[in-house]
This record gives C-alpha cells, sequence and structure tokens, in this order.
C-alpha cells in the first residue's frame, strides 16, 4: 500500500508539472477555517446567503464508512439551504477553457429540495449543473439545465426547460463523499467527472456554461433562479451540503490527471501514511528520523516531547518541503527518559500524527582531546549545568574545579602539571585523562 501510494504521488507531481508548463491561472481553495486562495494570487470566494440570510459554517465532519473506510475526520464548509459561495472571475481568464473540481456532499433534501444545484454562471436563463434526487429518500442523476421563456408579458409567464442527464441513474448519494470535476474545451465540450470516472458530457453550443458578463462569476451549491419567470429564489429551493475544497483552473485538465487526482483523494482525506519514524539515544542527544509517502496536503510538521508519555510540547517546527524524509536532533534532552511524536499540520486544518517513541537518554561526561595538552573540552548534558567540575592527582589532591554550563565546556589545564589526572562531576565516577607538556 505504501509503495502503491508513493509511486501515485511520484506520477501525480509528474503529470501535475507537464500541465503546469503550459498552465496560466489555477487557484485553490482549501477551506480550512477560511474563504482564501492557498497563494493569496486572487481574491477569496464569496458566501452568497439564502433570501432568510443564512450562509454556512466551517466544521469537521468524520468520514462514513463507505467512503475511504471512514477512517477520518476533516475540516470544509456545510453551506444552508440554498446559500453557497461565489468566485469573482479574474479578467483574462477562465474563458472557453477551463476546469473546476471540489469535494463534495450533498444532504438529504426533503422535502420539496429536489434539485440540487452545484454550480451556475448566473445566467439569466438559470443554467446550470443540477442534482436531482427524484424523491428525497432516492440517489441523486446529474444533469444540466437551463431555463428558457418562451411566452413573457404582464401577469403571465410560460418557460421551456431543457435538461438531459448526465449520470448514471442513482448515481450520487447523501452519505459519500465525490470528488467532482468539470471541464470545458473551446470547443464547447463539457464533460464531468465523478471519483475519476467520465459519467456524462455535452456540448455547450450556446455558451451558458460560461463566466457571463457583466457579473464575470460562479456561483456553487446556490440556484439563483435569475429568470424573468422567476426573478426571485425560494428559500428552501436547493439543499444544504458540504464542501471540502475547491480547485478552478484556466486549461482543461485530462483524464489521466483526474485519474491521478483521484488516487489521492482517501490518502489526502485519511491524513499522512507515516512510512517510518525512528528514534535514537546518542550520548547527550537523541536523534529522530521520519518519512511520509506524500507532502502534497501539509504546512509543516511539528516535533513534539513529553516526560510522561501524555503531555506533549512543541520543540521546534519544519516547513514541509518537496522531500519525504526529515531529521531532527534533541540536543538538550533535560531528563533520563523522553517521548517523542511528530505532528502534521495539513492544510485543511486537520492535524495527523505519528506513533510515539520513547528514548533513554545516555546523559554521560565526554571528555576531548586525550591525552590533552591546554584545553580539554567537556560536553556536559543538561542536568549537569551548575555542577562543579573537580580535576584531581592521583594523590586525590584538587587542582582545579569550576562550575560546569550546559554544552561544550572549555577548561585551560595547561598549568597543570602532567600526568594521569581525574575529572569529577558530582557523584559520578571519575573519568581519567592523561596530560601532557
Amino acid at each position: 500500500m505504501q509503495a502503491k501510494m508513493k509511486t501515485i504521488f511520484l506520477c501525480k507531481l509528474m503529470l501535475l508539472s507537464m500541465i503546469v508548463l503550459r498552465a496560466q491561472n489555477l487557484y485553490y481553495y482549501p477551506l480550512n477555517g477560511n474563504f482564501n486562495e492557498a497563494t493569496a494570487s486572487t481574491n477569496p470566494l464569496t458566501p452568497w446567503p439564502n433570501a432568510t440570510g443564512q450562509t454556512g459554517s466551517f466544521v469537521s465532519n468524520q468520514l462514513p464508512g463507505t467512503t475511504c473506510n471512514g477512517q477520518g475526520v476533516f475540516a470544509g464548509y456545510e453551506y444552508a439551504n440554498n446559500a453557497g459561495l461565489r468566485f469573482a472571475v479574474p479578467p483574462g481568464t477562465l474563458g472557453c477553457e477551463y476546469s473546476i473540481i471540489f469535494t463534495w456532499r450533498y444532504d438529504n433534501p426533503g422535502g420539496f429540495q429536489e434539485w440540487i444545484r452545484l454550480l451556475s454562471f448566473v445566467y439569466t436563463d438559470d443554467a446550470g449543473l443540477d442534482l436531482w434526487t427524484q424523491f428525497p429518500s432516492l440517489n441523486g442523476t446529474l444533469y444540466y439545465w437551463y431555463l428558457d421563456p418562451i411566452l413573457n408579458f404582464p401577469g403571465f409567464c410560460l418557460a421551456q426547460p431543457t435538461l438531459a442527464a448526465l449520470s448514471p441513474n442513482a448515481y450520487f448519494n447523501d452519505t459519500d463523499y465525490f470528488r467532482v470535476a468539470l471541464t470545458r474545451n473551446c470547443t464547447n465540450l463539457l464533460r464531468v467527472y465523478a471519483n475519476g470516472n467520465l459519467v456524462g458530457s455535452f456540448n455547450d453550443i450556446d455558451q451558458r456554461y460560461m463566466p457571463q458578463a457583466p457579473s464575470n462569476q460562479i456561483v456553487f451549491f446556490r440556484d439563483t433562479a435569475d429568470t424573468s419567470c422567476y426573478p426571485t429564489a425560494f428559500p428552501d429551493e436547493a439543499s444544504s451540503g458540504f464542501v471540502k475544497d475547491i480547485i478552478l483552473a484556466d486549461y482543461e485538465f485530462s483524464a489521466a490527471a483526474l485519474v491521478v487526482d483521484y488516487d489521492s483523494f482517501c490518502p489526502v482525506l485519511l491524513g499522512l501514511d507515516w512510512e517510518r519514524f525512528n528514534a535514537k539515544a546518542l550520548e547527550n542527544q537523541n536523534q529522530l528520523a521520519w518519512s511520509v509517502s506524500s507532502v502534497r496536503d501539509v504546512e509543516y510538521f511539528t516535533v513534539e516531547r513529553s516526560e510522561n508519555g501524555q503531555d506533549f510540547y512543541a520543540l521546534t517546527e519544519i516547513s514541509a518541503q518537496q522531500s519525504l524524509s526529515y531529521r531532527y536532533t534533541d540536543f538538550a534532552p533535560q531528563k533520563a527518559r523522553h517521548y517523542y511524536r511528530i505532528s502534521a499540520m495539513l492544510q485543511n486544518g486537520s492535524v495527523t500524527r505519528s506513533e510515539i517513541r520513547s528514548l533513554k537518554t545516555d546523559f554521560s561526561l565526554h571528555l576531548y582531546p586525550n591525552p590533552v595538552q591546554d584545553y580539554l573540552h567537556i560536553s556536559a548534558p543538561f542536568e549537569l549545568a551548575g555542577q562543579e567540575l573537580q580535576i584531581r592527582n592521583n594523590l586525590g589532591q584538587i587542582l582545579l574545579h569550576q562550575r560546569l554550563q550546559a554544552g561544550v565546556n572549555q577548561i585551560d589545564i595547561g598549568q597543570l602539571p602532567a600526568g594521569i589526572l581525574l575529572v569529577q562531576v558530582a557523584e559520578r565516577s571519575a573519568k581519567p585523562i592523561i596530560k601532557i607538556k
């Protein structure tokens, strides 16, 4: 499993690197507590309330057993009935070619909410990508939809809906999380993918599924119903739901790239695969080394230490780089036994942690060089800071004494007599050194 995930990750990096060579713009919204774009390269998303003023909130959800074996809790945005998010399209981007990807789950609609809007371009004919749940208790089928008024005069309006199924019947459900992707190219071909599979396509010859002037925006999850027949949206027209992240690009992702994207769906939701976490006690220091399967969604690692294995505190933070392997040395252990773990802060706001490692530190004096002529160096552990160092001759007479500091102490013994000398700190056994002229 670990080898497979590593292969998937490397393949994904290769595919995305090839794509980026020709890409102009890609925007990633992790929705980990705010609506900001991850690189701050464009404006944040804007919540769009429903007719009663409700928007949504950031929450953490547990995966159901039917999605990635239900082994994870992750953060995202839960939007209210007929409330959504707006993306203001930057000038010169997302024209006839684009890709939109998001991780999404809808709530059981109930009542009159059989239609669920995924996204629209605020076109005046109410064009959008919609899910029809048929009946509230049944699974949903994805449709493209638009509504053209054919008769419209004061006191009377008649509209003709145009719709066609994109996904197989009952493909979606209100329990699982789906990775949905919409791609469009400049031949007006629009494709819809779910969990890496192509579920439908259509020819957008009327170009209803492109950003439209003057608003030039994309609306997620809210059904605007902005037509001359229905100028006002109903408060409960569309179901509530949950979205984890949104990606927008002004190029068309290939089918192969979307398969690779979905291959990392569960690893990203479930957090990191900790391939290795080793800890080794050396003289007056503890060395830690760990490796992970992917750093795609990792912001940084925190090295944590504890004296009892339960109460941990941070020693340092290490930024996540392209490398999958990391090291850290604790040069100042304070007790004989310590417990260590590594925490990874993910971009979605969640934290995943390694197993705990226990080490018994080798607290000992390290003397060098030996033999010594002028300066003796003594590496002292933290627990010996402030203790008195004594150097004696073979008769037990104290020739030199001073207080130690934690770390390396440089002792001038150039004036001491040549021969065998004994170095002792506190109640520890004396260590012999050879003093030469």
